[in-house]
């Protein structure tokens, strides 16, 4: 008998030999944040309807603001703020990592939108984007707040 043999023997009879399984651990996850974007309000900087009256609606994510088909009026050259309570459902809105922002005037039959603006899980106060469209621009300003 080989002297290996003779030692795994011994260590067998001696009850010296346990068997510890490996495990390998997995790889942390990346944290997941829960936000809220919370719109305060929209400026016209540049009315589609030069002149005239734009109806105007947010998307924020896949909720579309206001629901009621006839979206909130801004005209040259008195009204051009709007609360974002105006836009609700769409100016309170919980994602997570980011949500995409646009603007849609309503130009029956075809809408115009902005391009949309990404806005990161990153807690702000009182920030400012431009969505900016083919002859059109509006300015958002909104808070974000994050939750790890």
């Amino acid at each position: 008998m080989s002297i290996i043999r003779k030692g795994l023997a011994a260590l067998v009879v001696a009850g010296a030999v346990t068997v510890l399984p490996v495990l390998a651990t997995p790889a942390a996850a990346a944290p997941i944040h829960d936000c809220t974007f919370h719109l305060d309000s929209v400026h016209a900087s540049d009315l589609f309807h030069d002149g005239g009256t734009d109806r105007v609606f947010i998307k924020v994510g896949q909720t579309w603001g206001p629901p009621d088909g006839t979206g909130v009026a801004f005209s040259a050259p008195n009204n051009r703020d709007e609360s974002g309570s105006s836009f609700d459902p769409a100016d309170e809105v919980e994602f997570v990592d980011d949500v995409d922002v646009l603007i849609a005037i309503d130009t029956f039959p075809i809408n115009r939108r902005t391009d949309a603006v990404s806005i990161s899980c990153v807690e702000v106060t009182n920030a400012q984007r431009s969505l900016i469209g083919n002859g059109f621009r509006y300015v958002i300003t909104y808070d974000v707040t994050a939750t790890p």
